[in-house]
């Protein structure tokens, strides 16, 4: 039974950590007024509302007033704080000309972005496809750009490895600018860059236009990159004090490139990093926030869900390399990092064990008997094309395999039992190829930054 509401709207919600709660007051004219609130904790603690308005108390006493409370939302604080946020976000409750007894539009420390923010990154896309930035088209040299892209700062939202233009589809818009019509670029949709960036009046932040650069770049007749620069009036509520990129001006770029069939859709693994590196908590990393942020970007779903638990992955990796200290970092296998750690580890193997068979690296989520028949295949059937690795005949030869795990979840299951069961397997048929299988060396993906890092 309900004590201190007059309505519960989500009545089926019976597992939840905070609610959002509305109460309205009616005066004797029929006029309302209104009070938003969120709450951690149960509907039935001993607690009304947080507010210490003056008026809103005052009414709430008033005998001639009528009082309505109701649940509006239950769920996670992390999603009920956002919510909170939204609704009086969405109403402008704080303005004093507001039917609205709340100071405040909300936000707290388990919204990562406020909703004014969200809503404002979401009215920039919004006037660059209704056309009401097409006063600030400039069309930019490609020279210019190409002689000064090292003066240019960019929004970087892909690996190193993935940030180069899909050169498949580049070219036939490149032929498309040659041969209809004839070096004029102005049918393209516009690149986005922010002017005025910096300390100079003429700087420029790139947001996105990789591929429509890199397509101009390529035709023989077209010269100029259509691009909208605006000026610092028009993003500076997203502009940092000290004038670094901020998050709010990356979360552009990631919605400037949603899920299409070209060019080069953003990778979920690339989107499962930007959920991690925009998220203060691992509550807030699994929030309707963030599914919120995919679907602006046609990813919904089991997509969605399979990004979000690449970002949980990612903040449980987090929390491993931190247990060795705040400037240790868990680096991704195939990142620039991590595969200079596993083949450091390769060579010292092959150093140390001149006459042994060393094996991998390996990451124990793949690791099994499926490696030993490679092995065998390779070597004791094709030996003139694969010379280093040679078991002769007669067996005997040492194999030492290099193992590494690719995250903390992956570990946990190979010391839960997949390195036994492993084993096993693998001395069963290395015994009856008359081989030997060395104990497991280990190498840690958890190491020191280079640079000191600051922990989320």
């Amino acid at each position: 039974m309900i004590k201190k509401f007059d309505k519960d709207l989500v009545t089926t919600i019976e597992n939840y950590s905070a609610y959002v709660y509305k109460i309205t007051i009616t005066f004797k004219d029929g006029t309302k007024k209104i009070y938003i609130g969120a709450h951690k904790g149960s509907i039935y603690d001993p607690y009304n509302f947080s507010s210490e308005d003056e008026t809103f108390l005052k009414d709430l006493r008033n005998p001639d007033t009528e009082v309505y409370f109701e649940i509006i939302m239950k769920g996670t604080a992390y999603d009920m704080f956002d919510l909170e946020n939204q609704m009086l976000e969405e109403v402008d409750a704080k303005n004093p000309k507001n039917e609205y007894y709340n100071n405040t539009n909300g936000g707290s420390r388990y919204t990562d972005q406020s909703a004014s923010i969200e809503a404002f990154i979401d009215s920039i896309l919004e006037k660059i496809k209704n056309g009401d930035f097409d006063k600030y088209i400039q069309y930019l040299s490609v020279v210019d750009i190409k002689n000064n892209i090292d003066e240019y700062d960019r929004v970087q939202i892909r690996s190193e490895d993935e940030s180069v233009a899909d050169i498949e589809y580049c070219r036939p818009i490149a032929d498309e600018i040659d041969l209809k019509h004839f070096g004029d670029t102005s049918f393209l949709p516009p690149c986005l860059a922010f002017g005025e960036w910096g300390t100079k009046k003429d700087g420029i932040l790139w947001i996105d236009g990789n591929q429509r650069y890199t397509s101009v770049s390529m035709s023989k007749l077209g010269d100029k990159v259509k691009t909208i620069v605006l000026p610092k009036k028009e993003y500076k509520k997203i502009l940092d004090k000290i004038g670094k990129i901020t998050d709010a001006m990356i979360d552009l770029a990631y919605l400037r490139n949603p899920l299409e069939a070209a060019p080069l859709p953003m990778k979920p693994k690339e989107l499962s990093k930007r959920i991690f590196e925009r998220s203060k908590s691992l509550e807030g990393i699994q929030s309707d926030a963030q599914f919120r942020f995919l679907a602006k970007q046609n990813r919904f779903g089991g997509t969605a869900k399979k990004i979000i638990d690449g970002a949980v992955t990612l903040w449980k990796n987090q929390e491993e390399a931190k247990k060795k200290g705040p400037d240790f970092h868990f680096y991704e296998p195939d990142s620039p990092e991590g595969k200079k750690i596993l083949q450091d580890k390769r060579i010292e193997m092959e150093t140390a064990y001149e006459d042994d068979i060393i094996w991998g690296p390996y990451s124990s989520a793949t690791f099994g008997p499926s490696h030993m028949f490679g092995v065998i295949q390779r070597t004791m059937f094709d030996k003139k094309k694969y010379p280093t690795i040679l078991i002769q005949d007669g067996g005997g030869e040492i194999i030492r395999p290099i193992i590494y795990h690719s995250s903390s979840e992956v570990q946990k299951d190979w010391e839960g039992g997949k390195a036994a069961a492993t084993t096993q397997l693998l001395e069963d048929l290395a015994q009856k190829y008359n081989l030997v299988i060395a104990p497991y060396e280990m190498v840690s993906l958890i190491a020191k930054s280079v640079v000191s890092k600051a922990t989320k």
